[in-house]
């Protein structure tokens, strides 16, 4: 879909409710979901299939964009499902008459039955089409929002766990016009397209600073709040949110209810590694809740959350010899 009305917007891809992240490629699946014609072949027969089902699929969207028209045709679902399990489909249409060769080609080793033959993610990714096409990384922020940018990832390392923990959901309810900056900022730091960036890339754009590998370490996993060995997307953006902008108490309203999971009024232990995940450690919450908790009583308050949150604000400005 489209983000935003405006001639050149970006495009984004939604509706991940029957997603699962696999780690092993040699992972099988044996169950048939997703709607019909996006379905491999492999998928509509029930035969055990792997991430390449994923790629014959991103072959029927490419095929859509490009023709506005989808690739099998019916007049029933199971008409539909024997187009595809047999791979009937062509490029006789006018409009494919401007589509280059370099395109069809994409298309065609995505949208083939044989699972051998069609193309990996990693290898549709190196296809001629897209090498030829505007990468992300080719957008440059303004120097002032670079600029920015590097000093935020320095003082948001510098920011207690607590703090760290706030701007993390917070950048998961920013607006695209929000952040639309920081976006490029990250594309520019990102400059393989990969989605994340690693511990190479980020060292190599704050070299400027003549921090010492340590240091640039230090900060790169203080970034790296999941604990990925990269620097995922939202983290980059939680870590420069407040280039932007001075953070709303509207906002910190919005993130408490965020992390007050049960609405008791209060933010305990429990509801923080309910937010957290996987990722969730007794010391970790243990520190943010010594940050954070006045009372002592091992609960965090709304009025202490905005507290601690502004002093923490208030000692990252000391810091930058501002006030």
């Amino acid at each position: 879909m489209f983000e935003s009305t405006e001639e050149n917007a970006e495009m984004k891809i939604i509706d991940f409710g029957l997603s699962k992240k696999f780690i092993d490629p040699s992972a099988f699946v044996h169950d048939r979901v997703g709607t019909i014609y996006t379905m491999a072949p492999e998928v509509i027969e029930g035969i055990p299939y792997s991430f390449k089902a994923d790629t014959f699929s991103l072959g029927v969207i490419t095929y859509m964009l490009l023709s506005s028209t989808k690739p099998f045709w019916g007049t029933s679902k199971s008409e539909v499902a024997r187009m595809a399990k047999r791979c009937i489909y062509n490029f006789n249409s006018n409009i494919w008459d401007v589509i280059s060769d370099d395109a069809k080609d994409f298309v065609s080793k995505l949208l083939t039955k044989s699972v051998s033959e069609r193309l990996s993610a990693l290898q549709a990714k190196q296809h001629p089409w897209l090498a030829k096409m505007s990468m992300l990384s080719s957008t440059i922020p303004h120097a002032n929002i670079r600029n920015g940018v590097e000093e935020s990832l320095v003082r948001y390392s510098d920011s207690g766990d607590f703090k760290r923990l706030v701007l993390n959901v917070l950048a998961q309810r920013t607006t695209t016009e929000d952040i639309k900056d920081l976006r490029e900022a990250f594309h520019s730091f990102d400059i393989e397209n990969n989605g994340f960036i690693t511990n190479r890339q980020f060292k190599e754009q704050l070299s400027r600073f003549n921090f010492g590998e340590a240091e640039l370490d230090k900060i790169f996993n203080n970034v790296d709040v999941n604990r990925t060995g990269d620097i995922m997307y939202n983290e980059f953006i939680a870590a420069t949110l407040e280039t932007q902008h001075h953070i709303e108490e509207t906002k910190l309203i919005d993130a408490f209810d965020r992390l007050d999971t049960d609405n008791t009024g209060f933010i305990s232990k429990k509801n923080i590694c309910c937010v957290l995940g996987r990722h969730c450690s007794d010391e970790y919450v243990n520190n943010i809740i010594n940050e954070v908790d006045a009372s002592g009583d091992g609960l965090i308050s709304f009025d202490e959350f905005i507290a601690a949150f502004r002093l923490q604000k208030n000692n990252d400005i000391k810091g930058k010899g501002l006030l």
